[in-house]
């Protein structure tokens, strides 16, 4: 094998793994892209997916013999986001032990932020990947079947004789087109129910918005990512057709995550292309995207509904509309009511988001938080995740704390490992891994605001269900599939899953 990319699981422990409070299964698109890149280019590669592994019973002795036997090139290690930091590093140091020439790069924003560290920290990891990274992998196997060194390719941060070598921004793939769509065939093993869909990346750059708690927000795209892509490009609806196609080969569930909702136009498009292929819609069991509210109009709504989108995640955040000012939120209540209800009446679920732990948030907040989530559930809003804040270096709220009344508790790398070794807890109690705490709100405090909103939106599940209902119609008529009883059943367990939730 030429190169084995690896979703790691958040530790090597199984039990732990298969218990994370966060979910493990999904990998990141940018590493399926990479591969889909060199696979298009003749390199012999595959995705395995460790926690996919593990839930089908292997251990992580079974995992690593077979990348013994697979003995590969070069291993690419995903280290996207902050619960896979202790197990990617454990990874990355028993496959050295074992095949101690081959070359181990990682990539994925969360490693980014602390890349220098990591090299520095620890002597299995041999690059780093900076941002966009099909190009930049190109490089790294073409230098090494020339027997080249990694300090030549672009878009890398190296250790050369005890001292590392940044190469510079990557090189992209200014026309994203030319990205070829992944196919879920290069990933092992195939992924089961309930995490069988795919994911569609849609567009790469900054969102075009500034939250100031958010990793893509155009403030801090750069300095978080390391990206030379300055501004939102986006896939023709074509390419989302052929992404399509491939996924629905192998899954029925898709979902797009990324930010396309602030090109509404370009997504109206894609939904009037989908809508032109029917065998596609007829594939498709379920269809999720995530917006932020006030973005679509009912014409978009209606016309991505008949495309096969049925539920539709909103970040609403807050009730208080100073604290909605304050994180830039580009939308009032007034706004977030009519969304939802918009929403429902074009026959797709709106599932809605909260935050705790907003700078300044008071209890005079929260009141207006709880007020409001009431609110959003007679306007149509499914609650379905409430999340602490979480802040790490390169956010506008960590680099500035002070300014926001913030006191950061994580600083080091070592320290985020939290999120690797927290397992899910029936009292819904995660205050180790409250990343901060406020001025007189201790991070008990934070975890414990969470929970009084969860405990709220299970104790008004019936009143969820009740206004539910009185939609099922309409979202029947748009989505045949959509039986009551399963739609029923699944916002009985969401409802039910709320109390030990993190993220």
């Amino acid at each position: 094998m030429d190169v084995l990319f690896l979703h790691p699981p958040p530790t090597l422990d199984p039990k732990k793994a298969n218990l994370s409070f966060m979910s493990t299964i999904i990998m990141g698109y940018g590493m399926l892209s990479v591969a889909a890149f060199l696979k298009r280019e003749g390199f012999d590669v595959e995705c395995w997916n460790m926690p996919a592994f593990y839930m089908h019973g292997l251990t992580t002795k079974n995992i690593i013999d077979m990348i013994k036997g697979a003995s590969p090139q070069v291993v690419g290690i995903e280290l996207n986001w902050l619960h896979f930091s202790k197990g990617a590093i454990q990874l990355a140091s028993e496959i050295k032990k074992l095949l101690p020439n081959v070359k181990i790069l990682l990539g994925g924003v969360h490693q980014t932020i602390f890349a220098e560290y990591i090299l520095k920290k620890y002597e299995c990891i041999d690059g780093t990947c900076i941002g966009e990274a099909e190009k930049t992998f190109l490089s790294v196997m073409e230098k090494k079947e020339r027997g080249k060194p990694l300090m030549d390719v672009k878009g890398i941060i190296v250790r050369e004789n005890g001292r590392l070598i940044n190469t510079g921004p990557p090189e992209i793939v200014e026309d994203i087109d030319q990205l070829p769509p992944y196919s879920l065939r290069i990933v092992k093993p195939k992924l089961k129910p309930p995490f069988d869909f795919g994911m569609i990346n849609t567009c790469r750059g900054p969102c075009i918005y500034s939250c100031k708690y958010c990793i893509g927000n155009r403030n801090t795209y750069s300095t978080s990512c390391l990206s030379p892509r300055t501004t939102l490009t986006v896939h023709s609806p074509d390419w989302i057709i052929a992404q399509l196609k491939y996924l629905l080969r192998d899954v029925s569930k898709i979902a797009i995550q990324d930010y396309i909702y602030c090109r509404p136009k370009v997504l109206h498009d894609y939904a009037l292309e989908i809508q032109k292929h029917q065998g596609l819609i007829d594939k498709i069991d379920m269809f999720n995207l995530a917006v932020l509210p006030g973005s679509l109009s009912g014409t978009i709504l209606h016309d991505l509904s008949l495309a096969g989108v049925d539920s539709i995640d909103y970040g609403i955040e807050t009730g208080s509309e100073k604290l909605l000012r304050s994180m830039n939120r580009q939308y009032s209540r007034q706004t977030i009511l009519k969304t939802l209800s918009t929403t429902c009446k074009n026959g797709i679920r709106p599932v809605t988001y909260w935050m705790v732990g907003l700078p300044r948030e008071t209890q005079e907040d929260m009141q207006e938080t709880k007020q409001f989530i009431i609110k959003t559930i007679e306007n149509g809003g499914i609650p379905r995740w409430v999340t602490p804040v979480c802040i790490f270096p390169t956010l506008e709220l960590y680099e500035r704390a002070s300014e926001y009344g913030i006191t950061p508790k994580f600083k080091s790398f070592e320290e985020f490992m939290v999120f690797s070794e927290t397992t899910i807890s029936n009292n819904g109690d995660y205050t180790r891994a409250i990343t901060h705490e406020m001025q007189g709100v201790t991070r008990k405090e934070i975890m414990n605001r969470a929970n009084e909103l969860k405990k709220l939106m299970i104790q008004n599940s019936d009143l969820v269900l009740t206004i539910q209902r009185k939609y099922y119609e309409t979202y029947a008529k748009y989505h045949p599939k959509l039986a009551i009883d399963p739609m029923e059943e699944w916002l009985t367990k969401v409802l039910k899953s709320l109390k030990s939730t993190f993220f």
